[in-house]
C-alpha cells in the first residue's frame, strides 16, 4: 500500500513534487518504523477547523513533529551540522525526539538507521526528504512539517497533512491493492491504521515483546491488542511445527 501511494506520488511530481500522496509517502515509510499516533505527526481536521490553530502540547508548543525534532548523524554517530544541507546529505542516522507522550516518557529519543538494501522504504532518506519539503515550503521552525503543497484558484497553496487525508488515501490503496471493495472493511483504515501496521510488521519478524514495546514507545503490554492474524504468523506456525 505504501509504494501504491510513494508511485502515484511520483507520476505527479511532474507538476507537484510536494503533493499530497508524496508528501504522504513519505510519512507512511516514517511511520511503519515508528509506529506514531496521529497526533504525534498529523492534523485532525475538526479541530483545524473549529479552532484555526494546530493541536498543541501543555507548553503551547506543537504537538506534531517540528524541524528540531529530527536530528541527523554520520556512520558510527558523529555529529553533524543539521543547518547544514550538504551535511545532513551523508547523514546514516536520524535521531527522533518525542517530545511529550501518551506514555509520560516525554523527551525520549530514538534513533534508526540508514537501509541500504531497501532504499525505497528507507526511514532516514524519508526523513530528509520531509526536512527539505518543509523548508522549500517556507515552514515555520515551530510549526509541524507533515505538510504538503496544493494548487487551488490557480495559487499554490500549503497545507498540513490531517486525519481525513490519511484515511482517504489508505483506503484508496486498499482498493486498489487488495481489491477490497466493502465500505465496512475499507472503514478499518485510518490514521490509527499506521501504529497497528508498526507493531504488527515487529510480531511478524518475531521480534521480542520487549524490543516491541521500546522501540514503538509502549510501557505496558496493551500492544497485545494490535496483534492480528496475518499470512507470515501461519507460515512461521507451519515451519516451527514441522521443524519440532
Amino acid at each position: 500500500m505504501i509504494l501504491y501511494i510513494v508511485n502515484k506520488g511520483k507520476n505527479l511530481n511532474k507538476v507537484n513534487q510536494d503533493n499530497i500522496y508524496t508528501a504522504l509517502g513519505d510519512w507512511l515509510i516514517l511511520g511503519q518504523q515508528t509506529g506514531f499516533r496521529r497526533k504525534e505527526w498529523a492534523q485532525d481536521r475538526t479541530y483545524l477547523k473549529k479552532f484555526n490553530d494546530i493541536e498543541r502540547n501543555i507548553d503551547n508548543s506543537s504537538a506534531a513533529f517540528i524541524l528540531k525534532d529530527f536530528e541527523f548523524r554520520a556512520k558510527g554517530n558523529k555529529r553533524l551540522n543539521n543547518f547544514s544541507q550538504q551535511e545532513i546529505n551523508r547523514s546514516s542516522i536520524v535521531n527522533i525526539k518525542w517530545r511529550f507522550q501518551k506514555n509520560n516518557d516525554n523527551g525520549q529519543i530514538i534513533s534508526y538507521v540508514k537501509d541500504l538494501n531497501n532504499k525505497h522504504i528507507c526511514v532516514v532518506e524519508a526523513c530528509k526528504r520531509i526536512r527539505k519539503r518543509a523548508l522549500r515550503l517556507k515552514i515555520h521552525h515551530e510549526k509541524p512539517i507533515a505538510v504538503y503543497s496544493e494548487s487551488k484558484h490557480g495559487n499554490k497553496v500549503t497545507s498540513y497533512i490531517d486525519d481525513v487525508h490519511i484515511k482517504t488515501i489508505l483506503q484508496e490503496a486498499a482498493r486498489k491493492e487488495y481489491n477490497i471493495k466493502c465500505q465496512k472493511e475499507l472503514s478499518a483504515f485510518t490514521s490509527h491504521s499506521i501504529r497497528v501496521g508498526a507493531c504488527v510488521l515487529l510480531h511478524a519478524q518475531n521480534v521480542s515483546a520487549e524490543d516491541i514495546k521500546f522501540r514503538l514507545r509502549w510501557r505496558s503490554d496493551t500492544f497485545r491488542m494490535y496483534l492480528r492474524n496475518i499470512l507470515p504468523l501461519a507460515e512461521r506456525h507451519k515451519d516451527d511445527i514441522a521443524n519440532a
